[in-house]
């Protein structure tokens, strides 16, 4: 388990298993804040991390985080435009 995998990853008890397929959209998100700021390590929680891009808020980066980091894997999305 890291910080850099989706909650419903890091619950996973036995292998295998199914996930979904935006799962990597969170991950992806995580590795994106951590290069800005590398105490990510210590967070792990969806608001823990949204707290932390807070000073992008209002730019396209932050909303396409926004959306990744969203806690129903169906609701992640990557867009940036």
């Amino acid at each position: 388990k890291t910080c850099f995998q989706s909650p419903e990853v890091n619950l996973i008890k036995s292998l295998p298993s199914k996930i979904h397929l935006q799962c990597i959209y969170y991950s992806l998100a995580c590795i994106v804040i951590y290069n800005m700021n590398p105490k990510i390590l210590v967070y792990s929680t969806s608001k823990e991390l949204i707290r932390l891009i807070e000073p992008l808020h209002g730019s396209k980066l932050y909303y396409a985080l926004l959306r990744c980091l969203a806690e129903v894997p169906e609701e992640r999305t990557l867009l940036y435009i």
